[in-house]
């Protein structure tokens, strides 16, 4: 049964355990089926080879940081959940510090809480901009949708609040308008120019703005770009192979 879930730091930090054998198994979610158990049994891939990302697949698998199924696939193209990228932030990031949070659709025995005590200041449940029926559930109000695909907007986000922990940094976010130009020059979405609703008051709506706004981050901290062919694709999802570009690109992870 769903119900809300409150969760303070001192009672996650005894259930929250980081260890690089548990990242090895971060890209399954625990009731998925089972990944190999040892680190040091190194997984062949038969679903990578001539894959965008193979050489960085194989760099982390080198280093015992992810295994694959059972079926001996990596799955480099599935979309990874909002459950799934909270343990990945976890465990590649190492973070510890819980936070109070409530949300309507968690319930207490999902393999994913800890991690969400962790992690659910990163990831953002934002309402999309767009309001295409594929989209509409994020309309839903004090939800975290932790079986979701990770929206690329959300993403950016997420990893740009991580790259400038990790780092130390803060950048300072232009103006609105200076971000709306930018964004549009860099990127071909017409999503970007379609959501941008000026309301003579008040502006742009607040999540039309954190959209832009992250993107623009997430791409001038060089952690998230667009696509070969200039698209970011901020209301689609983000796969296996992309988390671990992007961890890469964040950690400047050489394992």
């Amino acid at each position: 049964m769903r119900k809300t879930v409150r969760f303070f730091a001192a009672a996650l930090f005894a259930a929250l355990v980081l260890s690089t054998a548990a990242f090895s198994s971060a890209f399954a979610t625990d009731d998925a089926p089972e990944m190999n158990e040892k680190i040091n049994e190194m997984p062949v891939f038969s679903d990578i080879q001539g894959h965008w990302a193979e050489e960085t697949i194989l760099k982390w698998r080198d280093a015992g940081f992810v295994n694959g199924y059972p079926d001996g696939t990596f799955r480099p193209d599935q979309e990874i959940t909002r459950a799934e990228l909270a343990k990945v932030i976890t465990l590649a990031f190492g973070l510890t510090e819980a936070t109070e949070y409530t949300y309507n659709d968690i319930s207490a025995e999902a393999w994913y809480v800890p991690y969400l005590a962790t992690a659910s200041a990163y990831i953002p449940s934002y309402a999309s901009a767009d309001v295409t029926v594929e989209l509409m559930f994020y309309q839903k109000q004090n939800c975290f949708f932790p079986d979701a695909p990770v929206l690329r907007m959300h993403a950016a986000e997420t990893f740009s609040l991580l790259k400038m922990k990790h780092d130390g940094i803060t950048v300072e976010i232009p103006d609105f308008s200076t971000v709306y130009t930018e964004v549009n020059a860099l990127f071909a979405d017409t999503q970007y120019d379609n959501t941008y609703v000026i309301r003579p008051s008040q502006g742009a709506p607040a999540n039309v703005r954190r959209q832009h706004n992250y993107t623009w981050l997430a791409n001038k901290l060089g952690v998230m770009q667009g696509d070969p062919n200039g698209y970011f694709r901020p209301f689609d999802g983000l796969t296996r192979a992309e988390v671990l570009t992007v961890l890469e690109r964040i950690l400047a992870a050489k394992p």
